[in-house]
């Protein structure tokens, strides 16, 4: 007799009627609890290569679905598995207006090798958290805080009823089940924080069917944990922000990298896998940078100068003129939208200068978010991307665009943009990956899911069925896209490096980006979501640190990287308001370091100049509002663009098959087997059929000890330790010591050394030692007379904690959901350092408080002994005002 495996649960709802208010149902059938917490149908592989969700485009639906009869909404498919179709169907039927049964069954013509099949929940933990989770006798407090180790709290255990909270209300689930939980904030791609899992039955091995019964049903809610609003007080003190830096103060970082003018050894040109220059090829380029976005683009000239000084005091040679076309090309009376506004060019041409002279280097986007003709109507962003992708009228309109753009000669430099050599890099279209434009997530109803669907179908008539037709399609659209808006710059004379597809990791991608001129990618830590309505308050955040978390954006983007090419990251962020953000100072300017990329672009700084000055809401991008990002922008400046940090000779390629792209499913990504390696050596890809010196093919997960064994036969070892069961490892350079189990990081080279904890205690490098108090804290130690540590005269000296603006307000205290993002003045966090610095030579060493524009505020103490070992203490609430940046001279 054939198994049947069932899942009956309170849920669904007849189609036409009127859905409850605790739940609705997406497409395929999936739920969406009070305010839209996801349910859905789930299996993956044994070794997660392969997961598939109800939701969203992995469900292929059937015709007519879906269909009522009596009290039954019944909904049908196909999952399509790397082992064959498994065949789904959900029907469900409300019993009363807080109630509902839901049925589901799977089936195979073949049996399917299945690590897990789920009804899956997850839970916010900017909603939930520090809430309990109840099932018969038992109960689960879900924990505020990160636990160290395995992130399951709960291994799979039989229930017969569980309670979930959902805020508004609480859901309770009866029936004969098995269930599972895991704190999911360890893994930096999942937005929604807890996930409980109730299995099939089975719910793993070579499945053929499988069922499960269930009863939902809403209860009250239970009380709420009181809101958290940040004022002034014991813990949170008030900081001068003016914008401005004093020229050659301490906080002066204008000639650490720029070497006016930009462009004065020619075009930047591409050779040997970096940046370099036309006429000196001896020199490399390597860029911070910042991205300007909107208005910030048109500063107008009374305020050009101005704005031009105040990013090269904050560190940076280069910037990324962003989501500027839209601005530009605001002209109702131009129906191709084609017009360049007079005006505002000619504050950018003016800007462009200011640059230039001082030595900026310049990145452009020649499509972001103008508007395109879609379909008879104006549209912008991703609809117009995959028009100009798809349509003749549109890949013209975006051709004439970009002559117009580049061909205009700027009267403050006598030179067309497409010929001043200030002119670093070109991205064709940005972020125009097809993950990106057409996200699992979208309703295969969606305007754009529809014609890319209906275009790919129709191209791919005729052609092999094996792989993935979508991603063939897609492939043959972005070659295309590539070589003719390529051929515009060719016809134009403008040899600039080019590049595109610069968000998301999937493996397939590097095929693509290996015709590029230099690779360029984006990565966000705790991107906001929003579990009410997008782009609206209250947002959501994880406020996990990367130094704990089993991967981060380091070890994220350091595989999207081609070994070969130019490397680049035109938008990053720690965001606000998470309150570990300062670690992007120490863990990414040591880590691109490392790794050796070329360029890091802060995304951003500004929407608007002057109007975006201190005095406005802190938002969750803005560089320009946040003390403790641009204090941790200064650790990145001195460990990655000044060179503190050595690059790893240490590298690990990985194999990706030229044909990897047409082959495998949209989101694989390379094996996170790699991802603690990002701090030990150089990691990159390789793509060719068969590369001799690859260490592991994206396609073939190899076990972590498997691995080490062949890494350590490498050249470059040097230095490197890998523990993987404590977490722990050394770079291959020695600089770089990593312990997320313990939450540490700890760098040490001859001109900084950089402390980092993830909770108070204390922590050593080679010169330097902190006893940090009152939680996360980076503790930086930097010469700024271009002598070693031991020796400097001039030590630049940070200690960063956490900074909110007043009145910023989140649901609890767990600060995952924020509700409202406060006005200045920025508030920082109490936090002190006992600090001892070895240093060599006498002298009579004396200490100063600086603030933020890097005047000194008022003096401190320093004790001496006679090794030459200072010793002080340091408060970021010990004078009128809050403090976070030191002077030392002796």
């Amino acid at each position: 007799m054939k198994k049947v495996v069932t899942i009956i649960a309170l849920l669904s709802l007849a189609v036409g009627a009127k859905e409850p208010a605790w739940y609705r149902n997406g497409d395929g059938g999936e739920f969406y609890f009070g305010r839209n917490i996801p349910g859905f149908v789930m299996l993956n592989s044994g070794n997660w290569s392969w997961q598939l969700r109800q939701s969203g485009g992995s469900l292929s639906r059937s015709a007519g679905n879906p269909r009522t009869e009596g009290e039954y909404t019944t909904w049908q498919g196909n999952f399509h598995t790397p082992g064959g179709i498994l065949r789904f169907e959900e029907r469900a039927a409300r019993s009363s207006a807080d109630s509902l049964r839901v049925h589901w069954s799977v089936e195979a013509p073949k049996p399917i090798d299945t690590g897990l099949l789920a009804f899956q929940i997850e839970l916010p933990a900017g909603l939930v958290a520090g809430s309990r989770l109840i099932w018969d006798n038992s109960s689960l407090t879900l924990p505020v805080d990160q636990q160290e180790g395995n992130a399951s709290l709960l291994a799979p255990t039989p229930a017969r009823r569980l309670v979930l909270p959902m805020r508004d209300f609480d859901l309770e689930i009866a029936g004969n089940f098995r269930f599972s939980v895991y704190d999911a904030r360890k893994h930096p791609g999942a937005w929604s924080n807890y996930v409980v899992r109730i299995h099939f039955s089975p719910a793993n091995g070579k499945l053929k069917s499988a069922a499960l019964a269930l009863a939902m049903k809403r209860l009250p809610p239970r009380p709420q944990s009181p809101p958290l609003e940040i004022r002034p007080s014991h813990e949170w003190k008030a900081l001068e922000f003016p914008a401005q830096v004093e020229p050659g103060s301490i906080l002066d970082f204008s000639r650490i990298a720029l070497d006016p003018p930009a462009g004065k050894y020619g075009r930047v040109v591409t050779r040997a896998g970096k940046f370099t220059f036309e006429n000196r090829q001896d020199l490399r380029l390597r860029v911070l940078g910042v991205n300007l976005c909107y208005m910030a683009n048109f500063p107008d000239k009374k305020q050009a100068e101005k704005f031009a000084d105040e990013l090269a005091a904050l560190g940076y040679n280069a910037v990324r003129f962003h989501l500027m076309d839209g601005t530009l090309t605001k002209d109702e009376k131009d129906p191709q939208y084609l017009t360049l506004n007079r005006e505002l060019l000619d504050r950018n041409d003016y800007f462009w200068h200011c640059l230039k002279k001082r030595g900026f280097y310049i990145s452009l986007d020649l499509y972001c978010i103008r508007r395109i003709n879609v379909d008879g109507k104006p549209a912008f962003h991703n609809p117009a991307k995959l028009e100009i992708m798809m349509e003749e009228h549109a890949m013209r309109n975006q051709e004439q665009f970009t002559e117009r753009f580049l061909s205009h000669i700027n009267p403050y430099t006598g030179m067309a943009r497409k010929d001043d050599p200030a002119l670093m890099s070109i991205t064709l279209l940005n972020e125009n990956s097809m993950s990106f434009l057409l996200p699992a997530h979208l309703s295969k109803n969606n305007p754009m899911r529809r014609k890319f669907d209906t275009a790919a179908d129709a191209w791919n008539r005729g052609r092999p069925k094996a792989g993935n037709p979508r991603a063939r399609y897609f492939q043959y659209l972005s070659d295309r896209t590539w070589n003719r808006l390529k051929g515009v710059l060719d016809r134009l004379g403008c040899r600039v490096p080019l590049t595109s597809l610069n968000c998301h990791r999937e493996i397939g991608l590097s095929v693509l980006r290996s015709k590029f001129d230099y690779v360029d990618n984006h990565g966000y830590q705790d991107h906001q979501f929003y579990p009410e309505k997008k782009w609206s308050y209250p947002m959501g955040f994880r406020d996990f640190s990367a130094i704990t978390a089993d991967s981060s954006l380091l070890s994220e983007l350091a595989p999207t990287r081609i070994f070969g090419k130019p490397f680049v990251i035109s938008e990053y962020n720690f965001c606000f308001p998470n309150r570990f953000r300062a670690e992007a100072g120490p863990l990414l300017g040591a880590g691109a370091a490392l790794q050796d990329w070329d360029g890091l672009f802060r995304y951003n700084y500004a929407e608007r100049y002057p109007e975006n000055a201190p005095g406005r809401t802190g938002v969750s991008y803005d560089l320009r509002n946040d003390p403790m990002q641009i204090l941790s922008e200064k650790i990145i400046a001195l460990l990655f663009l000044r060179g503190d940090v050595s690059a790893s000779q240490l590298r690990l390629p990985i194999l990706v098959r030229p044909d990897a792209m047409e082959r495998l499913p949209d989101s694989r990504f390379v094996p996170a087997s790699l991802s603690g390696f990002s701090l030990l050596g150089q990691i990159g890809s390789v793509v060719s059929a068969t590369p001799p010196d690859a260490v592991m093919d994206s396609e073939k997960p190899r076990p972590v000890g498997e691995l080490l064994e062949t890494f350590r036969t490498l050249p470059g070892w040097g230095q490197a330790a890998f523990d993987a069961a404590a977490r722990k490892s050394i770079s291959s350079t020695g600089e770089i010591r990593h312990d997320a189990g313990a939450g540490t990081l700890v760098i040490v080279t001859p001109r900084s050394e950089v402390l980092t904890r993830t909770t108070a205690g204390t922590l050593a490098g080679d010169r330097l030692h902190a006893a940090i108090e009152g939680g996360f804290g980076v503790l930086c130690a930097s010469s700024m007379d271009g002598k070693p540590l031991a020796d400097s005269r001039r030590i630049l000296l940070l200690f960063l904690t956490d900074s909110l603006n007043t009145g910023t307000r989140f649901f609890n205290a767990t600060r995952y959901r924020l509700e409202a993002p406060g006005r200045f003045p920025a508030l920082v966090r109490r936090g002190a350092v006992e600090v001892t610095l070895r240093l060599d030579g006498e002298s009579t060493p004396e200490l100063h408080a600086v603030g933020m524009d890097g005047k000194r505020r008022f003096s401190l103490p320093v004790l001496q002994n006679r090794d030459g070992e200072l010793a002080f203490r340091l408060d970021t609430h010990a004078g009128e005002k809050a403090v976070a940046a030191w002077e030392l001279c002796r």
